[in-house]
């Protein structure tokens, strides 16, 4: 009814965003942090979105793994906005 709280399914949406961000023609041309951190939030996101799958489908143990990748994402994202995103907001 609302995927927007299922996480894997978040999780997954990450993953696309990561990818498309990926095959943007201009994506070459950014810095090499922007994209080391875009290839990286692309890998967490995609072992977040497995390990989250695990969990839904009951397998033990993986709660901890998925919680990492979470924060791993997240802080790739809080560098990269901040460095990009939040600076020319203002």
């Amino acid at each position: 009814d609302h995927p927007d709280l299922d996480a894997a399914n978040e999780a997954r949406r990450l993953v696309q965003a990561f990818t498309s961000i990926g095959k943007l023609q201009e994506f070459a041309g950014r810095p090499e942090d922007f994209r080391n951190w875009n290839e990286k939030s692309l890998e967490w996101s995609e072992k977040l979105a497995t390990r989250l799958g695990k969990i839904a489908a009951g397998e033990k143990g993986v709660r901890e793994n998925a919680t990492n990748a979470f924060k791993e994402v997240a802080e790739r994202c809080d560098k990269c906005h901040a460095t990009y995103r939040d600076k020319r907001a203002k």
